[in-house]
């Protein structure tokens, strides 16, 4: 499942040998190079069409690929009920 990347690449510029160099995993689906196995693994979520991560704030439950991304969607709904609580309570 995980394929370190050769990192004997001939290349003049170092900022670009060091860049792939801290790369050790790369996807065997696209070709994308990862620093760590997780980053590997949870990019892989991806190709399989697995979503683990879900939205438990709305009855709808919306599923993620990435943490950040449920985090980042539940910001965005507890600031809408919000939004509206205020909204309510103003009128």
């Amino acid at each position: 499942m995980y394929e370190p990347i050769n990192n004997h690449q001939n290349t003049s510029n170092s900022s670009e040998t060091s860049e792939c160099e801290n790369r050790l995993y790369t996807c065997n689906d696209c070709g994308k190079g990862f620093q760590t196995s997780s980053g590997l693994k949870q990019h892989r979520n991806i190709h399989s069409s697995i979503k683990p991560w879900k939205c438990e704030v709305r009855p709808t439950s919306r599923l993620f690929f990435f943490f950040f991304s449920l985090i980042s969607n539940e910001f965005v709904v507890l600031s809408e009920i919000l939004y509206t609580i205020f909204k309510s309570m103003s009128s």
